[in-house]
């Protein structure tokens, strides 16, 4: 496979900081670098085709071009974050040596900590703008666009993040951000959604949605369940995923071990970010179950499932909220 980045040239124009050393040094992780933090969002494909253009004698078009610089941009920042800790060591006989010279110093632990989170940062900024840019054009990349990346993320009621913000209190997630979170997405729907509609409705409803088919009388219940999952699922991987909330967005923080020199924490408290979604999650599918149990009628995949039939409307609670989960 061929690498995204052929010289130092193509590296340079896409990082805070210039780099004044040997592509040599940073080539080994090129190809590495493309597989595990490109390949997985804009799909195998996708990177197969780019790195095809860069490899061919043809002239790239102009959406082409703009695709690879966004691609590049975001790549830039991994590779250098990921090599930032060994690019000024070098090994002798006499052990690991560091640089240095009359006229500068080796840059403080401290700033090297600092420099890998704001290029984790840039890497989530760029990842988003690549896939933002994908996703206005899939007609045009249809690599990516038939990608079973891509296809995958079609399994869930949220499969974009502009959609899943909308279950979100005044802040706002990214792509990176997003796709992450999707492992956690599968449970919650499990956990929260499946009892509440019961199971035929709720595979009825994933099977359209893969599928890109209209949901028909179903639409009014989509808002409702994208609320409560996005909400319940931000507030189960603030904590894990080092959610950090900025002034300039939201994002994983890549500040974890409290030995490094300089730690940091999430902007605000992540108790209450995490308690005030569950909160509204809770709400929502209450509301989500009312509409349910108001609309029997209107959905009879649900009105024949023991999610309706087996209530009991004694004690229309599951948790101290009074949120109705019904039974599978």
């Amino acid at each position: 496979m061929s690498a995204i980045f052929r010289n130092i040239d193509e590296v340079n124009v896409a990082i805070p900081v210039p780099l004044s050393l040997s592509f040599k040094t940073l080539e080994p992780s090129v190809k590495v670098i493309q597989e595990n933090f490109l390949r997985p969002y804009i799909g195998k494909d996708q990177l197969t085709t780019i790195l095809g253009w860069l490899s061919g004698t043809d002239s790239l078009t102009g959406s082409q071009q703009e695709l690879v610089n966004l691609c590049r941009y975001a790549a830039a920042q991994m590779l250098i974050r990921e090599n930032a800790d060994v690019m000024n060591l070098s090994i002798t006989q006499g052990g690991f040596t560091v640089n240095k010279t009359e006229t500068k110093d080796v840059a403080s632990a401290n700033r090297i900590v600092l420099l890998k989170e704001q290029l984790n940062i840039n890497f989530q900024r760029g990842m988003n703008s690549v896939l933002e840019f994908l996703e206005t054009n899939a007609n045009t990349f249809t690599a990516y666009a038939t990608s079973d990346e891509r296809r995958d993320r079609k399994k869930y009621f949220l499969n974009n993040p502009e959609d899943f913000n909308k279950g979100l209190l005044g802040i706002k997630i990214n792509w990176p951000l997003f796709i992450a979170m999707q492992d956690v997405m599968a449970t919650m729907e499990a956990k929260y959604i499946l009892p509440a509609l019961g199971a035929s409705l709720f595979q009825d409803m994933k099977a359209k949605l893969s599928n890109s088919q209209p949901l028909g009388v179903y639409a009014p219940l989509l808002p409702l369940i994208q609320r409560s999952v996005s909400g319940f699922v931000f507030a189960q991987c603030v904590t894990s995923l080092n959610i950090k909330v900025g002034d300039t967005g939201v994002y994983m923080s890549s500040i974890r071990n409290a030995n490094e020199p300089q730690q940091t924490t999430p902007a605000g408290n992540t108790n209450s970010l995490e308690y005030i979604h569950r909160s509204y999650a809770e709400e929502r599918l209450k509301e989500l179950s009312e509409h349910l149990l108001s609309n029997a009628s209107t959905y009879p995949l649900f009105q024949s499932s023991t999610a309706y039939t087996n209530r009991d409307t004694s004690r229309i609670e599951s948790n101290r909220k009074g949120v109705f989960y019904g039974t599978n």
